[in-house]
């Protein structure tokens, strides 16, 4: 039993025909499943506990609930069935090291994710009337920091290709929007929660808000949501209009936090920006770096003005007639050998197939003799 690996295509014979390879089709479709279930669970889960609290859910909710449930608790065995990438980018498919690299790291935090808070409630409708059993459900929101701080959630295998070709400043301003999007949809369910536990019509924000004449806490839950994500929006924007504001102690110090994540937030998007714009064309950073060093060399040194001169006349030059513009060989030889080989092998590929649709490289491919050595040679 065999996987071939997804970096060079050579063989891995596994230990075990249990194993799975992190990039292998199954794995990628079970990342795929795992990646739509924490989606639902981001938003749904925050808005169920705010908005309708121990509401018992529909059958088909339920039906819903559960098979989350199930998803959740399979990612368990399915972590202990794949094998791991290492630094060097090995890829280890020992059961043995694998169980204990996974035990040692994420196990306990998975397990208590995979709690099957719904299966619980469709076995004893009862339980949801336990205090603080619909809160409870909140500690799956720890998988969103399982996944940006694990590599092990395969989710960078999932992505299509223009989004792993695109610049990583770029993907990180696209992860960067997601995760405010995230944040004013949790903020906005919090926020209403607090309102909630203040009492809705009786002294807390919701008190003061009226929706087309009538009072908010009695309208539809849709414009309670709206009317919430409204107000989270503009606090974490910092536009702050002032037509919703906090009445209790609780909700001030709540939209105080909110204003200043918000800020510090903002403050980030701009830096991130920033460098994006000045790390737009990457050769001419590279050779602008390279020469700020050359430059603190030189004065360290105490240098000539004329070898000054002579220096930066070789780098003017080297700079129009240099083919390594953006370090080569510098970056390939940070990489483990697996990934340089399928990075050169990738390269030869592409050249010999330029080469072929050249007139006279193909002449010499021609050749019955000598055609082939020639072609590989060049």
């Amino acid at each position: 039993f065999h996987h071939v690996d997804a970096f060079t295509g050579d063989v891995l014979e596994a230990v075990s025909r249990f194993m799975m390879h992190p990039r292998s089709p199954l794995r990628r479709v079970w990342s795929r499943t795992m990646l739509v279930a924490l989606a639902f669970e981001t938003l749904v889960l925050p808005f169920r506990v705010a908005f309708v609290g121990a509401h018992s859910p529909t059958p088909a909710e339920l039906a819903l609930y559960v098979l989350i449930d199930v998803i959740f608790v399979l990612e368990v065995p399915f972590n202990f069935a794949t094998g791991v990438i290492d630094a060097d980018g090995e890829v280890d498919l020992d059961p043995a090291h694998v169980a204990r690299m996974y035990t040692r790291t994420w196990l306990f935090m998975d397990v208590l994710i995979a709690f099957p808070f719904d299966t619980l409630q469709a076995m004893n409708p009862a339980v949801s009337d336990a205090e603080g059993f619909a809160e409870a459900k909140l500690i799956r929101l720890l998988r969103i920091v399982r996944v940006s701080m694990s590599s092990s959630d395969h989710l960078g295998d999932i992505a299509s290709g223009w989004w792993l070709s695109a610049r990583s400043s770029f993907r990180l301003i696209v992860r960067f929007a997601a995760l405010m999007l995230v944040a004013a949809h949790i903020n906005a369910c919090v926020f209403w929660y607090i309102g909630e536990q203040d009492g809705l019509c009786d002294g807390s924000w919701v008190s003061t808000q009226f929706a087309r004449g009538e009072p908010l806490c009695e309208a539809s839950r849709t414009t309670q949501y709206i009317t919430a994500l409204y107000w989270s929006v503009m606090t974490m924007s910092t536009t702050g209009y002032g037509n919703i504001s906090a009445t209790t102690g609780v909700e001030q110090a709540y939209c105080a936090g909110t204003m200043l994540f918000g800020s510090l937030a903002y403050f980030y998007f701009v830096l991130q920006v920033c460098d994006m714009i000045a790390n737009n064309n990457i050769a001419s950073v590279w050779r602008e770096r390279h020469l700020d060093n050359v430059q603190e060399l030189l004065t360290h040194y105490s240098a000539t003005r004329d070898l000054r001169m002579r220096i930066n006349e070789f780098y003017a030059f080297r700079r129009n007639a240099m083919s390594d513009v953006h370090g080569e060989r510098q970056l390939l030889s940070s990489l483990p050998q697996t990934l340089m080989k399928g990075v050169w092998a990738h390269a030869s590929e592409t050249l010999r197939g330029a080469l072929e649709n050249v007139s006279l490289f193909t002449e010499v491919a021609a050749d019955p003799v000598n055609g082939e050595a020639w072609l590989g040679a060049i």
